[in-house]
């Protein structure tokens, strides 16, 4: 664009540049000296990936693997770039004993021209690593392109990055843990709003967002992903298989609430469980300072709009914006 030219050719090198670059992703866990549940193609937003390994010692297998995907989008014998992409919860040392084991596979087919690694697009705190190949036979301003100087404070690449002032950058504070000095709530609930129907309400609610999960993912197409389904089911799964093990407090609304924020930041995953487990741990706040009060519908609305409050805070939003936060304004109304 800083070259004058004209929105249909940077859109037309946008297109050509898709086709010549392939990406792929796969996640893990580390258990001691082992990589176990190891998922191949594994969405940014959680979505199943489409090929599992059996537990190994290394990346060795990994990477072979990823490298036969990739050469059917980047020919052998071209210069590339490369980027490994930290998805979020893979410790350095694993990026670099990964980063490690693809280079001796990569170079070995490829002439490596640029290494980008670290965190560039992320989901939370997954467990797991992407890469991308880049074909520079595609264009020969490529480089030049990449060593651009750029403003954009979050970027990475370039010969200069934009340093704001410490006054220009926002900080998220920890949401601390929202209990009175003893430990427990002292809000609990009441005859009417007992253990039994909390745990009724919540297996119904579940129940039933996993029963839409297909519905939800056709809506979601139509102007996403199509994962919304699928992300909102996981952490309503969760959510009831932890209270089928007995370990969420039907006694405590913030207990429960607080319990309820933990497993869908764990479990749920995207932007989604993010914004839900903020939502959670706002509301929690209500019932937390709610003295000796018994729970009653007036504290259940309260705690929507805290709940509401916190989303808007942290994601910057507000009611109109065309987002999640507009229902969730609206229920206030109900």
């Amino acid at each position: 664009a800083e070259e004058g030219v004209g929105l249909d050719e940077v859109y037309g090198f946008g297109e050509g540049l898709v086709r010549n670059l392939g990406t792929i992703g796969f996640t893990f866990r580390a258990v001691g000296d082992r990589l176990e549940n190891v998922e191949i193609g594994k969405g940014i937003h959680g979505e199943p990936g489409v090929y599992t390994m059996p537990a190994c010692g290394d990346f060795e297998g990994i990477v072979e693997f990823l490298l036969k995907k990739l050469e059917k989008c980047v020919p052998k014998a071209a210069e590339v770039v490369l980027l490994v992409n930290n998805l979020g919860g893979t410790s350095k040392f694993l990026m670099g004993i990964f980063l490690k084991s693809l280079l001796d596979k990569v170079k070995q087919s490829y002439t490596v021209k640029r290494i980008y690694c670290g965190t560039f697009l992320s989901s939370l705190d997954q467990a797991g690593i992407s890469v991308t190949l880049l074909n520079l036979g595609y264009s020969p301003k490529l480089l030049q392109y990449l060593d651009y100087e750029v403003t954009v404070p979050s970027m990475l690449f370039g010969r200069k990055r934009c340093n704001l002032p410490p006054s220009a950058v926002a900080t998220v504070s920890q949401i601390e843990v929202l209990q009175s000095s003893s430990g427990v709530p002292t809000c609990t609930f009441t005859e009417q709003f007992g253990a039994k129907l909390a745990s009724t309400v919540i297996t119904f609610v579940c129940e039933a967002l996993i029963s839409c999960k297909d519905m939800l993912n056709t809506i979601d197409k139509e102007a996403g992903d199509g994962d919304t389904g699928s992300t909102i089911s996981r952490g309503a799964q969760a959510i009831l298989d932890q209270l089928n093990a007995n370990k969420l407090d039907l006694t405590h609304p913030a207990n429960l609430l607080q319990q309820v924020s933990i497993i869908l930041e764990r479990d749920m995953g995207g932007s989604s469980g993010a914004l839900y487990s903020l939502f959670f741990q706002g509301a929690s706040k209500i019932f937390a300072e709610g003295g000796d009060q018994r729970v009653t519908l007036n504290l259940w609305s309260q705690a929507l709009t805290a709940g509401n409050d916190t989303i808007a805070k942290y994601a910057l939003t507000q009611l109109g914006d065309r987002t999640m936060l507009d229902p969730l304004r609206e229920g206030e109304l109900a």
